[in-house]
């Protein structure tokens, strides 16, 4: 029987319509099962008719005017409830689409109040009635459906019986581990996810084919309340059996079969299932991946398992473009090959052509390498940069180990090797060369990467430096940065966000420092509203000298006020520092301005507007603008 299913091309789904219906496949599947004892205060849940798909379809013999309607529904005032009715109702679908004869209304009505008591019951009103009429007073028609919802009736017991043969289970876990509660609402859908949890917990402790094998739901209507009693089968106890791999083409078994986080005759664990399906995943080889364990088990009490792909596209292009009013236009691409050897390492090939910028840029990365989660990266880059603080020419090798310790933290660290010209302003060229230890560790808990909209990040990226540049030369590169990201409502489509950074230099002085590894600030990645690098120290020709510390910081709301359009006012803060830690006497810059989104599938594209708060004269311009893909944070 299939039980994971993925597909790497994937799109957005639409949530709240998936979680309506779930509530009314949860009050299908559990009303039918109530019972109930008439003479005692008790009566049984009567199955509810099925839902059609219209209700609404009129045949008439003669061209007819269409009805055209208005729905009001009286007597809910819960917001969450009135939305589910709404997304259920036909009334409210296909209001677009009036039906032809006033027969044909009175017959979406009905069908609506039918499906609106699927949802009373779902959620616990089983004493909920209503009540439809058409006010023909009113043009168009108005049809109202006022509903005396009553009582929410509440779990008064609910009770697990376990089939002779599970003597082997470790102990059930308790009601509220099942997510019910003695005394809370008697939702349809809280039974359904109880019997999940159970089967689940049974499947991650050796019971893959655990099932309830009855289920009995009685509504007292004296006491408002509901008895609940399972019997569960928890079947025989198994071991991960033989796994049989197919549709394999370009990637080489083995290294698939490295992914796999069991040996055959463990006890069966569905979530190292799921591991390995999430691990099969982010491989970005596959466009499906179907696991499918054997419905019985072999004669050794195992139980095999098939695993299905359909490997995806190995190679792939891509092009970006950016425009910032300081820096000019620039022009990202891009190629990238996913399965270079047959074992998924990456090779991506990117260039940036642009005014100030111009480099090429090779990597390899070898994932899970000598062990799972672990990747060896390599990459070498030539640069050529042309700003108001200097000229540069150079090239940069690195070799690094990135690990991702758990979903949520990743440390990496690597000797790199380069070597520049560098030419400051007014001075002569000079050569840098320098090894370096760059080194990392980042802890996510965004939800997105490109438009996060809860969770926090933070990383902290010391680098230690020797070499040469005019004199033998070690100092310390330290950055420290962190962002944060609240959503103010339920479809985060109101977001605050905010960031900080601060950085260090130690071990030279500013001069001493190579001018490409100091610290400068002002741009569209740093602070909006004034132009690249010039916050912090400038010469006597206002051109920026760099510094050995650094402090900004942003804030943003974040609305999306029309479909994917969105608006964000902003403001930034900060400055660069001569000392080597920021020196608050010194006068900050802040700037301030507003910004567009229009969101898409690969991150929005932004439009910000910035204005220089405390401009200086004759060094910041009165406005600047930059676009880009992606959030500025």
């Amino acid at each position: 029987m299939p039980v994971l299913l993925y597909g790497q091309a994937t799109m957005s789904l639409h949530r709240t319509r998936t979680f309506t219906l779930c509530w009314l496949l949860a009050g299908l599947v559990l009303l039918p099962l109530v019972h109930a004892h008439g003479m005692d205060g008790e009566e049984e849940a009567q199955p509810l008719a099925p839902l059609s798909a219209d209700g609404a379809t009129d045949e008439v013999t003669e061209p007819q005017e269409d009805v055209a309607y208005t729905l009001r529904i009286e007597g809910i005032e819960d917001a969450a409830l009135r939305s589910l009715l709404e997304k259920a109702s036909q009334l409210v679908s296909l209001a677009h689409r009036p039906p032809l004869s006033e027969a044909g209304l009175r017959r979406r009505i009905d069908d609506d109040r039918e499906r609106f008591n699927t949802i009373f019951r779902a959620e616990g009103y089983y004493a909920a009635q209503s009540e439809a009429r058409i006010d023909d007073s009113t043009t168009p028609l108005t049809v109202i459906i006022h509903v005396d919802l009553g009582p929410q009736f509440t779990f008064k017991s609910f009770s697990i019986e376990q089939t002779a043969g599970a003597e082997d289970m470790p102990p059930l876990p308790g009601l509220l581990d099942l997510g019910i509660r003695i005394g809370a609402p008697a939702r349809a859908a809280d039974v359904v996810g109880a019997e999940k949890r159970l089967t689940d917990f049974c499947a991650n402790n050796g019971h893959p084919l655990a099932r309830t094998k009855d289920r009995h739901a009685i509504v007292d209507h004296a006491d408002q309340t509901m008895t609940v009693s399972l019997v569960l089968d928890p079947g025989p106890e198994l071991a991960f059996g033989p796994v049989n791999l197919t549709g394999l083409d370009q990637v080489v078994e083995s290294y698939v079969r490295l992914l796999i986080p069991w040996n055959e005759g463990d006890p069966y664990d569905r979530r190292k299932v799921e591991n390995l399906r999430r691990r099969l995943v982010n491989t970005s080889l596959f466009s499906s991946v179907l696991v499918i364990p054997s419905e019985a088990p072999n004669e050794a009490g195992q139980l095999p398992i098939t695993i299905d792909f359909i490997e995806g596209k190995s190679r792939s292009i891509g092009a970006g473009a950016k425009y910032y009013t300081s820096e000019g236009p620039a022009v990202e691409l891009f190629w990238e090959h996913r399965n270079a050897f047959g074992r998924g390492e990456r090779v991506n090939i990117s260039t940036e052509i642009g005014t100030i910028l111009q480099k090429i840029s090779l990597e390899i990365l070898f994932p899970n390498y000598q062990r799972i989660d672990q990747d060896l990266i390599g990459t070498a880059e030539a640069t050529r940069e042309t700003t108001d603080a200097y000229d540069k020419l150079g090239v940069e090798t690195s070799a690094r180990i990135r690990r991702k310790l758990n979903d949520t933290w990743t440390v990496s660290s690597g000797p790199s090797l380069e070597t520049a010209w560098i030419k400051e302003r007014n001075e002569e060229q000079n050569n840098s060369t320098l090894l370096g230890l760059p080194s990392y560790v980042y802890r996510d808990t965004t939800d997105n990467d490109l438009n996060p909209t809860k969770g926090t990040r933070l990383r902290i990226a010391p680098t230690p430096y020797v070499g040469w540049y005019n004199q033998r030369q070690h100092f310390l590169s330290n950055e420290l940065s962190g962002s944060g990201y609240i959503s103010l409502d339920p479809a985060s489509r109101y977001v605050l966000a905010s960031r900080v950074k601060v950085g260090t230099l130690f071990g030279e002085s500013r001069g001493d420092i190579p001018a490409d590894k100091r610290f400068y600030a002002g741009g569209g990645s740093s602070i909006r509203g004034y132009p690249y690098q010039k916050v912090g120290p400038l010469d006597s020709s206002h051109d920026p000298l760099g510094g050995r510390s650094l402090l900004e910081m942003s804030a943003e709301f974040r609305a999306r006020v029309w479909g994917n359009l969105g608006i964000v006012p902003f403001i930034d803060g900060g400055s660069v520092y001569d000392a080597v830690a920021p020196d608050f006497s010194e006068t900050m810059r802040w700037g301030a301005g507003i910004g567009l989104r229009y969101y898409t599938v690969i991150g929005p594209v932004r439009f910000d507007v910035a204005f220089p708060i405390n401009r200086r004269s004759q060094v910041d311009d009165f406005v600047q603008f930059y676009v880009n893909i992606g959030q500025a944070f």
